[in-house]
């Protein structure tokens, strides 16, 4: 088996850079949220990206191994033809897949906050390292690319150029990131806890997905580096596409996001609104455990979180009870208010009242 260093120095430098990347847009988003054990930081960034770039190469063998072996044996039978198929595609589905991996390792063990909300964001980072590495930085090369004719293939650009381009892109999108979106995704991030749990299966099963049918696609000269024009328009095409329903996609999940924090930041400030209206009622039985005449209990519970309904009772004397039970018009939050001052003013006014 022939391998190509080049090729092999290309695989291991694109995924140092987007390695690189992905920890630098982790940081700027979970700065606050970094574990103090700064030695437990920097050898995790350090281990799990040396770990990356080697299982990327060893991927990238594998898979040439994998094809060269193959290469050599008959197929005939269809349900061979398809499970070879596969195999190639897993192999190098993993080359696609591990900066992602160390991104979700990297977020799991460096940052304190929600588990669901690290993966979350890890994942989307390690789209954006895919979109980026094998489809932006691919069609930039265009320019640098020339098809051999006698060879029938695609003449490689230098590994200079192709370091250089994925470097360019990287920054660039961090400072687009930086500029305009880390604020926007920081505030969304930030949901109580709990809050990502129902949103976080989508974004890793569209991460393998797209990490997937990149790997067949190129099995079946479905790529970038295919000699047929057309192959290559489709590849383009089809993967262009599916970009922007992953943006889509994402969209509509922020926007979920937004809308759930909200909810259940009301749902909180509705809770303790809630108790504190019931702290102001009566709530202690017997309420007046030294007159043997007579008992009184009482309980409320309003059709929302907070409501107008509201009672009370006081000794006007030692010889009558003041009993109020009231029915604020409407519900919720206004009603409430309603009602808290209402309770104040009518005891207020109907012990001096009586006295007189």
């Amino acid at each position: 088996m022939r391998v190509d260093l080049a090729d092999l120095l290309k695989t291991g430098v694109s995924t140092l850079v987007f390695y690189l990347w992905s920890i630098a847009m982790m940081d700027l988003t979970f700065k606050q949220w970094r574990i103090q054990q700064k030695k437990k930081v920097y050898f995790t960034w350090t281990g799990v990206g040396i770990g990356a770039i080697i299982i990327a190469v060893l991927s990238k063998i594998l898979t040439k191994a994998v094809g060269n072996a193959t290469a050599a044996i008959s197929v005939d039978d269809t349900l061979l033809t398809v499970a070879v198929i596969l195999l190639i595609s897993l192999t190098r589905m993993i080359t696609v897949l591990v900066v992602a991996a160390a991104a979700v390792i990297v977020a799991v063990i460096c940052y304190s906050n929600e588990k669901a909300t690290k993966i979350f964001f890890a994942i989307l980072l390690g789209l954006g390292t895919i979109i980026i590495d094998t489809y932006i930085s691919r069609i930039t090369e265009m320019i640098w690319t020339r098809q051999d004719e006698e060879l029938y293939a695609m003449t490689p650009i230098g590994l200079p150029v192709y370091i250089l381009i994925r470097i360019v892109w990287a920054l660039i999108f961090y400072w687009l990131y930086r500029k305009f979106v880390s604020e926007y995704i920081k505030e969304v991030l930030n949901t109580p806890d709990g809050g990502m749990n129902s949103f976080v299966k989508v974004p890793v099963l569209s991460c393998i997905t797209l990490g997937l049918m990149l790997s067949i696609m190129v099995s079946f000269d479905l790529s970038y580096d295919s000699f047929a024009i057309l192959n290559k328009s489709y590849w383009t095409i089809a993967i262009g596409v599916l970009i922007i329903l992953y943006i889509m996609m994402y969209v509509s999940i922020f926007k979920a996001i937004t809308l759930s924090t909200q909810s259940m930041k009301t749902k909180a400030e509705l809770d303790v609104a809630s108790k504190i209206q019931a702290s102001v009622l009566p709530r202690t039985f017997p309420a007046f455990p030294e007159r043997e005449e007579f008992d009184i209990y009482a309980t409320m519970e309003p059709a929302k979180e907070v409501g107008g309904d509201f009672y009370d009772f006081f000794l006007l004397d030692d010889e009558h009870l003041a009993v109020v039970i009231a029915d604020v018009s409407g519900k919720g939050v206004p009603a409430a208010l309603f009602m808290m001052s209402a309770r104040t003013m009518i005891k207020n006014q109907s012990l001096p009242y009586w006295k007189t």
